[in-house]
């Protein structure tokens, strides 16, 4: 995707809700699903002590879950529709604050960072199909923590959680991208991936050719 192909609208989309690496605490609605032990269980039943199932590092300790700081004074979050992001991903709508950490697995994102998954806030996603800015004020967001940042999975996707230390009082605003589990696009970077990249040109994504993609070939 170029800057030239993408709609005019969605750029004003991106812009209106864009955040930089450096981010506020994640935070999801309640009722979103999260992966533990005993399968998935809604982010507002969970309690310090249970095991949060990880990407990286199997079965963790929750440290901490409380209600979200609020960051955004207009109430707005993201919605993130069903199959939004990819085949299953997520199973069903996930909402989140506007600085909640996505783990995006894409082609290209070989050529931009050099590994195979990327992390972008969901306010980054906004331009993207079934993915939206909506005001919601009566309903609770949570904050989830282990020991340190990690990818759990929430509807289906995986995403950050907090790392208990930033919960100290002076760390309730921002996180450093420093301690993310995999590399924070840019917002440059984002407009250049088009969504949902199951088929790129006819070709199944697991097929396609990065060195094809870079040149412009067919």
């Amino acid at each position: 995707m170029s800057f030239a192909n993408l709609d005019r609208s969605a750029i004003n989309r991106w812009a209106e809700t864009s955040v930089s690496c450096e981010r506020y605490l994640p935070a999801m609605m309640a009722g979103t699903m999260i992966e533990t032990e005993h399968d998935a269980t809604p982010v507002d039943w969970l309690r310090p002590g249970d095991l949060v199932r990880t990407k990286d590092h199997g079965l963790q300790p929750l440290a901490s879950i409380g209600p979200a700081p609020l960051r955004d004074k207009r109430h707005r979050y993201i919605r993130i529709g069903t199959n939004a992001l990819a085949a299953g991903e997520p199973a069903t709508e996930l909402v989140t604050s506007l600085d909640q950490e996505i783990c995006l697995n894409h082609p290209m994102l070989e050529l931009l960072v050099d590994q195979p998954e990327a992390l972008a806030s969901a306010a980054q996603l906004n331009h993207w199909p079934e993915i939206a800015l909506e005001v919601i004020e009566d309903m609770q967001f949570y904050t989830l923590a282990l020991e340190q940042v990690e990818l759990i999975s929430a509807n289906g996707v995986w995403v950050t959680c907090a790392a208990q230390q930033d919960l100290a009082p002076e760390n309730l605003k921002l996180r450093s991208g420093q301690q993310a589990p995999r590399p924070c696009l840019t917002d440059a970077e984002i407009l250049m991936l088009e969504p949902t990249p199951t088929v790129i040109a006819g070709m199944p994504a697991e097929q396609f050719d990065l060195k094809t993609a870079a040149s412009g070939s067919p």
